[in-house]
């Protein structure tokens, strides 16, 4: 049985409430909130230990003949800059498990997830299109004062949530809007969140080209054990305070956000900052 019990995450940084329910009466949501919520994992799994090559300092010493009539310097030779193929694997395995999150981009391919918790970081953001200094996407609402805000580019509310990409072994984040009815995401999900063998589920997204979403227990069995070891290792992470589910998306200061050609332009026209 592949089960990933919820338990509080014991993290002074953030707040640990569980958030899909929570929607349920979107007019008691605290929108100027910026705290993430964000998913625990079981305490019984130990933290993970640090692992790598324990590569000696190179210091280049120096060191005065007893002849005070010379002033040559002895230097050691420089240490060998190769590396064990064994050494190599390792430090390029432990490389992989500490890349950066990666978003699960949605398209009209089908998508095959294992939904293993129904909590994660609950953010709101702007989108802000390419520019010559901007690579485009989504950043965080930077409450009062924001500059998107002041520009009155939409701003809106996602749930960050983890789920395990079935394709690759990985575990992605998937950016769920609070939208709710007909065809959309959150409310698709929902049918299977609320599923108690959840995780068990092959769980299969198909988007239309109108962006609406049929999301479908396409059928019943625990994931091979690379997909377990993939979650597995991503809570332990996540417990240590080695990743944030928050870090997928930009965070833009308020005066760079300003100079953001849209954001400028519209800031401009509502007369602020002028």
């Amino acid at each position: 049985m592949f089960d990933f019990p919820i338990y509080k995450l014991g993290n002074r940084d953030f707040e640990h409430i569980r958030w899909l329910p929570a929607l349920q009466d979107a007019s008691q949501a605290d929108y100027s909130s910026t705290h993430p919520r964000i998913l625990a994992s079981p305490d019984r799994w130990k933290k993970p230990r640090c692992c790598g090559i324990a590569i000696g300092e190179n210091k280049t010493m120096s060191k005065m003949s007893n002849n005070p009539a010379s002033t040559a310097i002895e230097t050691p030779a420089p240490a060998s800059s190769l590396v064990s193929l064994s050494d190599w694997l390792v430090t390029a395995d432990q490389d992989g498990k500490n890349a950066q999150l990666a978003v699960l981009r949605l398209t009209t391919e089908p998508a095959y997830i294992s939904l293993f918790t129904d909590q994660g970081a609950d953010i709101r953001a702007h989108y802000l299109e390419q520019t010559e200094n901007w690579s485009g996407g989504y950043v965080h609402c930077l409450g009062a004062g924001c500059p998107a805000c002041g520009a009155n580019i939409e701003r809106k509310r996602y749930l960050l949530l983890p789920v395990a990409d079935l394709t690759d072994a990985a575990v992605k984040v998937l950016r769920v809007p609070f939208e709710k009815g007909p065809g959309k995401l959150l409310t698709e999900l929902m049918k299977i969140l609320g599923l108690p063998d959840r995780a068990d589920i092959l769980t299969k997204i198909v988007r239309n080209k109108n962006y609406q979403y049929v999301v479908d227990a396409h059928k019943h069995g625990a994931p091979n054990p690379d997909v377990m070891a993939a979650v597995k290792r991503f809570l332990e992470r996540l417990n240590a305070g080695a990743i944030d589910l928050r870090s997928v998306v930009g965070n833009l200061p308020a005066e760079e956000m300003a100079q953001h050609e849209r954001v400028a332009k519209r800031l401009a026209l509502e007369g602020i900052g002028a």
